[in-house]
């Protein structure tokens, strides 16, 4: 029987949905683990023990437009050099809600050059006219 593929969910700071995200990855035949965005700081080297990375949605820092922004300046500054390994790696990294918005603010996405950590999308408001 073949091993489950492990994957880091990071939780913390308003995120949520963490307990569904992990359902899901188990119901798709992975190993998911939650883990604090505080140990993960601690000791970065953790992240290339995972085949995939999942940024789950919530509120980071506050329920308004960039509350991922904290997080993101906080991703790029302690652990960049673990997070462009993972990537060149050829591991996986999802972003669902708020998590999409740290992707955006890290720099990973648009994801079509090797430089993950300058931020060269933006998010904005939908536009709600009737």
């Amino acid at each position: 029987m073949a091993s489950k593929i492990p994957v880091l969910i990071v939780t913390g700071y308003g995120l949520n949905c963490e307990a569904e995200s992990k359902y899901a990855w188990e119901l798709a035949g992975a190993s998911p683990e939650l883990i604090h965005f505080n140990d993960l700081l601690e000791t970065p080297s953790r992240l290339l023990d995972y085949a995939a990375l999942m940024f789950v949605g919530g509120f980071s820092y506050g329920d308004h437009m960039t509350g991922g922004h904290v997080m993101a300046l906080r991703f790029r500054h302690r652990i960049s050099e673990e997070i462009a390994a993972f990537i060149e790696n050829g591991r996986l990294i999802l972003g669902v809600c708020n998590g999409f918005q740290i992707m955006v603010k890290i720099g990973l996405l648009p994801g079509l050059d090797n430089d993950y950590f300058s931020q060269k999308l933006s998010i904005m408001q939908n536009d709600c006219r009737p």
